[in-house]
């Protein structure tokens, strides 16, 4: 039988079971052998120690002069020259072991296209990328100049580049020269299920429903500031914060932390409109889930969201601007019409192109078109 090597570095955004799950479906004559990158790396201790000591000789200067912080050293652990060259090992000798028809990965932490073998990335950022965000530091996020020469490698090695969204596609081309040929355009789904039953009533609950599990990058804070002022004009209205657990005085607020993908949809059937003021986002699929549920949606002016958000349409893009926010959602929590009409436009926006029947249907064609090359 055919084998597909499917190599995951970590399950970002949910997404691994879906599309296993689809490519089952497309290419049920092949088995699929699905290998963690990240579950090997935890099993070599010594590997470890001596890629924490990279961390911090790596960006020794940026954590000594506050351009990255100290006590976020991990979300850097996968970001340097000595782990990405020792992921290419592990990758080189997992396609030494056995033929494989292709292989499919998620994220571009690794390269698995050095070899002949067909390879292809479904990725939702890039690292440059984040020189693109307005309300960031970019130092914060951004790897040395060795890294990025690694991770350029890994783009112009592959087969073919699959991105969620558009905007990925033109960090791609721009900033790291990648011939637009070799980039589809594959998008991504919802994690969560969607009833076709909506509870019209859930317009005129004034609820303001927040997904995020980092506070601060996803605007919490501007959000909750927001919200005070809302409540100056709509004092009823309430902000309901999912997936993480700040410490937020301002009344009315039911921060609930994190909770289980089955048990999201149940908060997002209550919420009046979706509000995310994130300050850094590659993609987002919570803003699919909000859409698919119906909901207006709240959000900055960058990255992807532009793709999701027609100003005015479904929704609204703004400044990172804790004023313009609280008239934007005041206007909205006082008109549930208005707010209906722009979930049923998030609704028809999202159903026809962010499923992950679309999405399967896209990536497998694309697949089937090299391999029948």
């Amino acid at each position: 039988m055919k084998k597909i090597l499917f190599l995951a570095f970590d399950d970002f955004s949910s997404i691994n079971g879906h599309l296993l799950m689809h490519l089952r479906k497309h290419f049920s004559n092949h088995e699929i052998d699905l290998v963690e990158i990240k579950e090997i790396l935890k099993k070599n201790y010594l590997v470890l120690a001596l890629a924490v000591v990279a961390v911090f000789t790596e960006y020794f200067f940026d954590f000594a002069s506050g351009h990255k912080k100290w006590r976020a050293w991990r979300k850097h652990l996968y970001q340097t020259p000595f782990i990405a060259r020792y992921f290419n090992r592990v990758v080189s000798q997992l396609l030494a072991k056995d033929n494989f028809s292709f292989v499919f990965q998620t994220q571009s932490l690794f390269d698995s296209g050095s070899s002949r073998m067909p390879n292809f990335i479904y990725t939702d950022h890039t690292n440059l990328n984040n020189l693109n965000y307005p309300h960031i530091n970019p130092r914060e996020y951004l790897g040395t100049e060795k890294y990025i020469q690694l991770e350029r490698q890994v783009y112009n090695n592959a087969t073919m580049l699959m991105v969620m969204s558009a905007n990925m596609r033109d960090s791609l081309v721009t900033q790291y020269g990648v011939n637009p040929a070799k980039i589809k355009l594959v998008y991504a789904g919802s994690n969560t299920k969607i009833s076709d039953a909506v509870d019209r009533n859930k317009y005129a609950n004034k609820n303001i429903l927040f997904v995020g599990k980092e506070w601060e990058r996803k605007g919490g804070p501007l959000l909750v500031e927001a919200f005070a002022e809302v409540l100056k004009s709509i004092p009823n209205a309430t902000l309901t914060i999912l997936g993480c657990k700040p410490e937020v005085t301002v009344p009315n607020c039911n921060v609930v932390g994190d909770v289980s993908l089955e048990d999201v949809a149940a908060y997002y059937k209550k919420a009046s409109l979706f509000c995310l003021p994130t300050k850094r986002e590659p993609f987002g699929i919570v803003f699919i889930e909000a859409m698919l549920n119906r909901l207006a949606i709240v959000t900055n002016d960058m990255g992807a969201t532009p793709e999701l958000v027609r100003n005015n349409e479904n929704g609204f893009l703004l400044n990172h601007d804790a004023s313009e926010y609280a008239k934007t959602l005041v206007k909205l929590l006082s008109d549930p019409v208005l707010c209906e009409q722009f979930g049923e436009r998030s609704y028809q926006m999202a159903i026809k192109t962010y499923t992950w029947d679309n999405v399967g249907s896209i990536i497998s064609n694309a697949i089937k078109t090299i391999e029948t090359r």
